[in-house]
């Protein structure tokens, strides 16, 4: 789950005051409520629970995967870090960490998924 900061007291309905959210204010949300908060303008992605599977540098340590995906994934006959094609599939996205943790579950997939599909065409024949 991400770690969102308020940067503004966003206006909530009657029914949710009583949630208190505020400016400074740091929570945990479900990544569709994070979107929600990050498409009104009112807050900023400041950490992530948990990074996506072993990493080999810090950045790719910071980059948010897939629950239940493979740890590795075939590329014409060979095996591919998932790591890796997270880190490939955010290259491509041209997206900041932040904005790329802040994805939906299901974008992020669909990006990995069209990663892969893009290496398997990419890559020589094994």
């Amino acid at each position: 789950m991400p770690r969102i900061r308020f940067t503004a007291t966003p206006k909530l309905p009657r029914d949710l005051k009583h949630l208190g959210y505020e400016k400074g204010m740091e929570v945990d949300l479900p990544d569709d409520q994070v979107n929600r908060w990050l498409r009104r303008g009112v807050a900023d992605v400041i950490a992530d629970a948990k990074p996506a599977g072993r990493t080999k540098s810090s950045k790719a340590a910071e980059l948010l995967g897939v629950k239940g995906a493979p740890e590795v994934v075939a590329v014409r006959g060979k095996d591919v870090p998932m790591t890796d094609v997270i880190a490939a599939a955010f290259k491509r996205s041209t997206l900041t960490v932040e904005a790329w943790n802040a994805l939906t579950e299901a974008d992020r997939e669909r990006k990995l998924v069209d990663e892969v599909e893009e290496l398997n065409k990419a890559a020589p024949a094994a």
